[in-house]
């Protein structure tokens, strides 16, 4: 009856800890909305992104769940986490936390200045 309360866990030979975790969800979700955007450091004056940095995104209705990297083995941040995905331009950008009103991703490589 309420699904949120439950996630899979795929477990393999190589990864016997788990190779991909998902979170179930339940019934329709509020449409996100994005308030701002900063780098991720402690002065919200800084809102400037550069290549590579990281930023931190503030609004609601980003994920029902949270969700970090926290034991991630990968060679690269999922551009997607529970849900939840960023785009700069044409750019999906590396997810590294997701929370029902904050996003930390990594601004894509491959953005243009300006």
């Amino acid at each position: 009856l309420n699904p949120r309360n439950y996630y899979i866990n795929l477990h393999t030979t190589a990864n016997p800890g788990g190779a991909v975790r998902a979170q179930l969800m339940g019934g329709a979700t509020p449409s996100p909305r994005l308030d701002n955007v900063i780098q991720s450091v402690s002065d919200p004056s800084r809102t400037m992104l550069v290549p590579g940095g990281l930023m931190t995104l503030y609004g609601s209705g980003f994920t029902s769940v949270p969700a970090n990297l926290d034991g991630w083995l990968g060679a690269r941040a999922p551009t997607s986490l529970n849900g939840a995905s960023v785009t700069l331009g044409m750019a999906s950008a590396p997810i590294l936390e997701v929370k029902p009103n904050t996003i930390i991703a990594q601004v894509p490589v491959e953005t243009a200045l300006g």
